[in-house]
This record gives structure tokens, sequence and C-alpha cells, in this order.
């Protein structure tokens, strides 16, 4: 990308591929489901407006039946991993969807195992000890081909902090990053091409 774009037009392009994407995206808290944002084709999925999803609990749309949930959990509970896991999706409209689920528990110390992996990863998610996220970006990014996601919560309420976490992001030119003052703040961060 050249590093003479604006943080604007890298911000326009992060909202195109979060919000033009065929995959049905949607941005959740984890403690409460809480739906922060969506894009069109999650709202197609669902079956409802986004507007109408935007501070809703994810689980409690009623989308997933309870043995769905329930056998998800259960594979990670025993297997670690859900692979290519097809269930079921009701929408409000009243048809059946086929959903494909990937996901993969991986337990312990964050710098242990982003330094011990050879995986790499389509998403994220930072959510630690805030003076830990530059580190924990620095493991994660060779780890993220073109097309992968940070997301880096808490930035606003903790900006004394993390701001230069977010500028950083912001500035590298192989990134596409913007804060998004939702809730207590996000760091969307697109990876564009490999580290230089």
């Amino acid at each position: 990308m050249d590093p003479h774009v604006t943080a604007p037009h890298r911000e326009g392009l992060l909202d195109r591929v979060f919000h033009e994407s065929a995959l049905g995206m949607a941005v959740a808290r984890l403690d409460d489901g809480e739906v922060l944002e969506a894009n069109d084709a999650f709202s197609y999925l669902i079956g409802r407006g986004v507007p109408d999803l935007l501070g809703t609990d994810v689980f409690a749309l009623g989308l997933w039946s309870d043995v769905g949930v329930e056998r998800a959990k259960e594979m990670l509970r025993t297997r670690g991993v859900i692979d290519g896991f097809d269930t079921t999706v009701r929408p409000s409209d009243g048809e059946t969807r086929v959903i494909r689920l990937w996901a993969e528990l991986v337990e312990g110390d964050a710098f242990t195992t982003l330094r011990e992996t050879e995986d790499t990863f389509d998403l994220v998610f930072l959510d630690s000890e805030k003076e830990g996220y530059e580190a924990l970006f620095a493991l994660a990014r060779p780890l993220l081909e073109p097309g992968g996601l940070v997301v880096a919560d808490n930035v606003l309420s903790h900006a004394d902090t993390l701001e230069a976490y977010s500028a950083a992001r912001q500035a590298d030119p192989t990134l596409s990053s913007v804060t998004v003052p939702l809730d207590r703040g996000l760091e969307l961060t697109v990876v564009l091409t490999e580290a230089l």
C-alpha cells in the first residue's frame, strides 16, 4: 500500500472490507454477547436489519438451537477444536440456513503460545494486560496473512496506555487500522501486505 495514503482513506478501506464482505460478520462482546457492529451479509443471514441487530444479545436472537450450541461447546471441551461443524440457524424469517463453524480452543499463556505456534490466524482478539498489547501484536503479526484481522479491546477506556498502540497500527503502511468508538473502544486492524 502506498505509505502516503491518509488514515481516513485506510479507515475507508477497512470499512469496505467489513461491510462489503460476502461473509456474514458481526462484532460482539464476549462477556455479554452484545452486537456492536454487523455487516449486510450477516444481516441477510439473520434476517434482521443491521440497526435492529445493534445492541442485541447475539445468543438471545434465537438463531442457534440449544442442541447446536451445546454440541459446539462440547466439541471444544472434549476435542479442543471445531473443524467445519455444520449446524443450522433459523433467522427471523423462519427459513433454516446451514452454516459451518470453525474454532480452536487454545489455553495457556498467550506469550508462550504465540512464540511456540506455527499456525496462522485469520483473527486475533487482544484483551489482556494493556501494557502487553504491543508485544502480543509483535508476536501475532508474522502469523497473520493478508486479510487477517486484529481486534484490540479497550483502546479508548485505556487511551493513556494504548494511544501509542493505535497510532503505531494506523501509521503502518502494511496495515489498515481504525479506532471504533464502540463501548470501551476497539482498534480494528486489517493486514494488507506481509510485514516489511
